[in-house]
């Protein structure tokens, strides 16, 4: 898959002017807001469906405004669609689970919290996700 060339805005201060909204528009929003929270499930099973790559961007640009400290956003995110790849990366993930669970690195009362989806790869996010996200650090 061709790379983007979309071109994402450079990061630039912008003063904080909070908005003050009438009482009834803040309730609204606030239902509109919980209704839609209060739909999302906890899933095991991903679709295969695709997912058009500027829905993709929006997303990751959006995850970018998430305040930090000083409001330094340090986070990278990677956009990988090529099935090749994501499957090299399930593989890495999931042995680098499997060296936490088993050697040490992880408290023994958490042991068996995860052992379970150890291959599992068809219901994992790296493989059937349309795209994964990986951090420069994960890419190795």
């Amino acid at each position: 898959m061709a790379a983007s060339s979309r071109q994402f805005p450079e990061p630039r201060l912008i003063p904080h002017r909070p908005r003050r909204r009438p009482e009834a528009d803040v309730l609204e929003r606030g239902r509109s807001f919980f209704g839609e929270m209060d739909e999302r499930r906890s899933v095991r099973m991903f679709s295969s469906d695709p997912v058009p790559r500027e829905a993709i961007e929006l997303a990751i640009m959006t995850a970018s405004t998430a305040p930090s400290g000083a409001h330094q956003q340090p986070w990278t995110f990677v956009a990988i669609g090529d099935p090749g790849l994501k499957h090299q990366i399930r593989i890495a993930v999931e042995e680098e689970e499997r060296r936490s669970y088993e050697g040490g690195r992880m408290p023994a009362e958490a042991h068996g919290s995860g052992r379970h989806l150890f291959g599992h790869e068809r219901d994992t996010v790296a493989r059937l996700s349309p795209y994964a996200h990986p951090s420069d650090e994960d890419v190795r």
